[in-house]
């Protein structure tokens, strides 16, 4: 505890030195204050994104009436626990086997059309359909699964350089629609962030299931907003 005391008595001196000298603090303490700052930023942000997902699991598991306002807010909570500047929902139209989106944050009219029916294989989100899994693409403009240039243009013209879909899939295995979190820049989510995330993308597809999907759901572009939820 002395020894503790007594660093901490230096370093207020050096700090309380340099300021009166009229010197402005020193790199290596600027660098250290920047990571407290940070540090504390990631904790509000890691706070934030668990009570969204208790909020959204809470509502997912009780909440089977109100269809569009609970998964708009699985929406936020997965761009919460992702960090992500944008997100969509999508529904599976079985009929057709193609992906519809239902719910969306961030996103314009030429985005919501070009995506307005998504094929196995199609970008992130048709990848995602197709193989089962979560797909990452860091850069749209040097991944493979963004082939033709229409489809990277529209995702710049989006700011939409980076996504992760999460294929929303039912405990008896069966395929009801993709989620997505795009980025403006190329970002990297840790492990505990995709854990997360496809926890709650299987507790929104066990929803999906189970729910009364409004007749509307698939003939056009839920528009949820923030307001309504």
């Amino acid at each position: 505890m002395a020894q503790l005391s007594s660093r901490s008595n230096r370093s207020s001196s050096t700090l309380a030195h340099g300021r009166m000298n009229g010197h402005s603090p020193s790199n290596e303490v600027r660098a250290q204050l920047r990571k407290l700052a940070a540090a504390k930023n990631d904790l509000k942000t890691e706070l934030e994104a668990v009570r969204s997902f208790q909020w959204a699991n809470k509502h997912l598991i009780v909440d089977s009436r109100n269809f569009y306002p609970t998964l708009f807010r699985a929406l936020l909570a997965s761009m919460d626990i992702t960090r992500a500047d944008f997100g969509n929902l999508q529904l599976l139209d079985e009929s057709k086997g193609t992906l519809k989106i239902v719910v969306q944050n961030g996103f314009g009219p030429r985005f919501l059309d070009f995506f307005n029916s998504v094929h196995p294989g199609q970008a992130t989100c048709g990848t995602a359909m197709k193989k089962l899994q979560s797909i990452f693409v860091k850069d749209v403009t040097a991944s493979p699964i963004f082939r033709d240039n229409e489809t990277v243009e529209v995702m710049l013209d989006a700011e939409s350089r980076s996504v992760r879909s999460f294929p929303l899939i039912t405990k008896s295995g069966r395929l009801v629609g993709v989620m997505s979190s795009l980025y403006r820049a190329s970002t990297a989510c840790t492990g505990e962030q995709i854990f997360v995330a496809e926890t709650l993308a299987k507790h929104v597809a066990n929803f999906i299931e189970r729910s009364e999907i409004p007749n509307d759901a698939l003939a056009s572009l839920a528009t949820v907003q923030p307001s309504q939820v």
